[in-house]
Parts: structure tokens; sequence; C-alpha cells
């Protein structure tokens, strides 16, 4: 939650600057295609730090499936991270520098989820083990996200691409399910006197 309240800070505070970028007289960069051989490597460095700092802390898949059912959506991050890293131009000093972030970021998760259980102790409900409909859950919310890391990935690609222009706005507007919402519960009538 505190990540994502930092996030949102960060995108409202520098929304000012993206007016600056567009009224920039130089085009702006899109970025270049992600190659599979580097996005490829970004998940398994990925997929290896969050493996090899959530054994440190004695987390398994056995005993804490939550905790790693959330953490594998936190790996796609931290992947497109990595992979960023892959794909720069200054590739060495860039990666290095995405590793070590990387290994932050996957390291406080775990601190977190620590320091959380130990101050908390058992003044909070342990997580019952779920059952094929939880596992079924879990599984629709980490493919969503996996979903999500891969149109990212293809972003600089699909942008030029007029289908995708078209596309992109509604889906931008949340394929209207506000809207069908609203008149569902009347939101739009006027009431009377």
């Amino acid at each position: 939650i505190v990540a994502h309240s930092l996030y949102k800070a960060h995108a409202f505070l520098s929304s000012g600057s993206v007016v600056d970028r567009i009224r920039a007289p130089e085009p702006l960069d899109l970025g270049q295609p992600v190659r599979f051989l580097d996005a490829l490597a970004g998940f398994a460095a990925a997929l290896a730090l969050f493996t090899g700092i959530g054994w440190l802390f004695g987390y398994t898949p056995a005993a804490d499936p939550a905790v790693l059912g959330l953490g594998a959506v936190m790996v796609m991050g931290v992947m497109l991270l990595v992979t960023q890293g892959l794909s720069g131009a200054t590739r060495s000093a860039m990666l290095g520098r995405c590793l070590a972030g990387a290994a932050v970021v996957t390291t406080l998760y775990f601190a977190l989820q620590a320091g959380a259980r130990a101050v908390l102790g058992s003044a909070v409900p342990q997580i019952p083990t779920p059952d094929r409909t939880g596992l079924a859950v879990v599984l629709v919310a980490v493919a969503s996200f996996a979903a999500v890391t891969v149109a990212q990935l293809l972003a600089p690609l699909w942008l030029t691409r007029p289908g995708f222009q078209a596309v992109r706005i509604h889906f931008a507007n949340g394929l209207y399910a506000n809207l069908v919402w609203n008149r569902m519960i009347g939101a739009f009538r006027i009431a009377s006197r």
C-alpha cells in the first residue's frame, strides 16, 4: 500500500512535466522494442532474486502461498526494471544499477513481510491455505499482471500502429464499464422534486 501510494504521488507530482515534453520541439522517444532474450534474462534474474532472497528470509511456497502469490506480481515489476537495464545502450553500468535496485526492492518486500509478522504476531489471524477457488483467483491475478507486463514490453512496437491507436482510446476509458455501471444504477437520472 505504501509503495502504491508513493507511485501515485510521483505520478501526480510529475504530471506537469508531460505537458512540457509534448510541447518540446524534439519528438518523444517511444523507446526501443525489447528483445525476447533480454526479457527472458530479466525474468530469470528477477525470479532468481526473489527465490534467493525469499529463501534467506525463510519463505517457501508450501508455507506461505499468499506471500509468494503477491511476490509473483512483484517479480514482474522487477523484471521490467532489469529488462530496461539489459536493453539500454550503456548496458554494463545500467544493468548493475538496475540489478542493485531490484535486489533492494525484493529485500524490502520480504523485510516488510517479516516485520509485519513480527510486529503483529498473533494479533492477525493466520492466512488459511487457499483451496482450489482461492488458487484459481491467485492464478488469474498473476496471469492478469503477466498480460500487462507483456503489453508494456510490446508497447513500443504497438504505438505506431493505427489499429492499436484506435483501440487504445477504448482501453484507456476502461471499455466504458463505469458508464455502463452508472446507467445501471441510475446515476444519470435527474431527481424530480
